[in-house]
């Protein structure tokens, strides 16, 4: 007989992933691609508002550059900098 922590941990589990399964059905991407977007599309405004790299990072909810240029880039197809820079001549 399991644990009632180890019974809830995996009916949880069970529970995300199917969660995440009819996320992907609807939507065509997985949970965590979308919250990305929604992520970098905030951290666009806030590169175009002049907000420090760091301060962008911080409300976005990402702690590290390297993981968020990357991101940023893959989404993007250019770095923040790069979009920063590009915009403001562009504005």
């Amino acid at each position: 007989d399991l644990h009632p922590r180890v019974r809830r941990q995996r009916q949880m589990c069970i529970e995300t992933e199917y969660l995440s399964r009819i996320f992907k059905q609807s939507i065509g991407v997985n949970l965590s691609e979308y919250l990305m977007y929604i992520r970098i599309e905030n951290a666009k405004k806030m590169l175009l508002a002049d907000m420090s790299m760091k301060d962008v990072m911080e409300k976005i909810g990402m702690n590290n550059r390297t993981t968020f240029t990357r991101a940023f880039k893959r989404l993007e197809g250019i770095t923040p900098n790069e979009y920063r820079i590009l915009h403001k001549q562009i504005v």
